[in-house]
């Protein structure tokens, strides 16, 4: 069974709890951001998959929240298990994808 590498707009608005259209666009662009972090992580695109699902979220909604992130200029430590999130969720994906 193939993965689905696609979110839709309505769910991104409904569990990042945007309102608005202009949101919305930052967040696509965000969600590409956390997508492609995510892959440079050694993960796969899967949002069938909860744990991938929630770090895009998890990311979208933090960089909305917090747009210095990006920057690099914020204090704020991202990490709160972020790491380990996507530590696990790579050694899910090869633990499946080898057996």
């Amino acid at each position: 069974m193939a993965a689905n590498i696609t979110l839709e707009s309505d769910e991104l608005k409904r569990l990042a709890r945007i309102d608005d259209d202009d949101m919305l666009l930052n967040a696509k662009a965000y969600q590409g951001a956390a997508e492609q972090f995510l892959v440079n992580s050694g993960c796969m695109v899967d949002y069938d998959n909860a744990l991938f699902k929630s770090l895009v979220i998890a990311i979208v909604v933090r960089m909305l929240d917090q747009p210095d992130l990006v920057m690099g200029t914020s204090n704020s430590d991202l990490s709160f298990s972020l790491v380990s999130m996507v530590a696990q969720l790579r050694l899910q994906q090869q633990a499946e994808s080898s057996g």
